[in-house]
This record gives structure tokens, sequence and C-alpha cells, in this order.
């Protein structure tokens, strides 16, 4: 089922340390998360933020400030990678977060899970196609 909101947590990663590209695609209904959430998908494994569609700089913004706020805690023990994608086609940014997205110097872990978010069928619809796609050429 999809929701027009961005969820409060991801599932934490076995190894502790944060290891997850998140794509948000924004057909229009998502609203801002608000850094508290923001904050909160960080801890829970995003480490790498992807903002596509409507408002997509307001939520990569978002993620910036959660990240560095004093009264959100303390300050993340790795820089937090935020990207806004407003001219690109979803199937380019579907291609980034899979496939260019890295890690920053100083995180451990390894990108390895992308985990898309959005409020449409029919954007759903697409990655699905495009991830289909992708795993067929493989």
């Amino acid at each position: 089922m999809l929701t027009p909101e961005i969820p409060e947590r991801l599932v934490a990663p076995a190894s502790g340390e944060p290891e997850v590209v998140l794509l948000i695609c924004n057909g229009g209904t998502l609203k801002d998360p608000g850094v508290k959430r923001a904050r909160s998908l960080v801890e829970s494994g995003a480490s790498y933020i992807c903002a596509w569609g409507a408002d997509c700089e307001v939520i990569e913004e978002t993620f910036d400030y959660a990240a560095v706020l004093p009264e959100l805690g303390p300050e993340l023990p790795f820089t937090l990678m935020t990207t806004s994608h407003t001219d690109q086609p979803l199937e380019e940014v579907l291609h980034f977060a899979l496939n260019w997205a890295r890690p920053p110097d100083d995180l451990r872990a390894k990108l390895d899970r992308v985990v898309v978010v959005t409020d449409d069928p029919a954007l759903r619809e697409r990655c699905v196609a495009w991830l289909d796609s992708e795993n067929r050429q493989q």
C-alpha cells in the first residue's frame, strides 16, 4: 500500500551502520517530513538521500538540517549525503541511486540497499518497470 507520508523509520540495518539510499519520489502529495522524522530515518539506516519530484529541494534541505541541528541529537558520525533532482527523468535518478550514489569517506558501511518511497501508484509502477528492465539486462 502506498501512503502519502514518508515513514517514521526504516528497518535498522543488521550491521548497525547506516547503509541505505533513501529515494523519495514525490508525485505531489508527500509532505515534507520535518527535521525530527528526517533525523529518525537517518538514525534508522538512511545515509544517502535522493529527492525527486515536487518540492524535492525542500525535502533535501530538511534532511540537511536534520543532520546538523544540535537539538536533534549528537553530531552524526558520518557525513549525510543528500541530492535533489529537479530536472532529471525519474529513470535517470533511479539509475543514479542504484549505481552511482557512493558513501562518504567517513561512512564505514557500503550502500547496498535502496528504499523508494512514493505517493503515486503511477510512479511506483515506473520504478518497478525500470527495475524489472534492469534485472533482465543482468
